[in-house]
């Protein structure tokens, strides 16, 4: 018989993929500096996060690495204008964070990110 995981142990991986890793409290987002450099946020400086329509942000909005027209910073994914949803990070701070993945996990991530973040909900 498997032995259960610990959630609360900060170094427990609950989620990962080649873009993001979901630990039980921090999210890292894999290549986020340029030219290289993960970028790790902990649950509680999220303020916000939203599941977004890549449709509705319109293709200058976005980049494959950095930033494009809007005040979203974006992690390097070349697939990107080929997703249907992105996720919106809020950490209050400058500018906001767009996540991509593959189509099939992003509703996993934003709902372990949406339950880590506000915990009351």
């Amino acid at each position: 018989m498997a032995d259960k995981q610990d959630f609360s142990d900060p170094n427990t991986n609950c989620f990962s993929n080649k873009y993001v890793t979901c630990y039980s409290d921090r999210l890292v987002i894999h290549q986020y500096y340029f030219p290289i450099g993960d970028k790790t946020i902990k649950y509680s400086d999220i303020h916000s996060c939203d599941l977004l329509s890549m449709k509705e942000l319109g293709f200058l909005n976005s980049k494959t690495w950095g930033m494009g027209l809007s005040p979203i910073w974006w992690h390097a994914d070349f697939h990107r204008h080929s997703r249907e949803h992105y996720i919106l990070l809020d950490t209050r701070s400058w500018p906001k964070i767009g996540v991509t993945m593959d189509d099939n996990d992003t509703p996993i991530v934003y709902k372990l990110i949406k339950e880590k973040s506000n915990p009351k909900n």
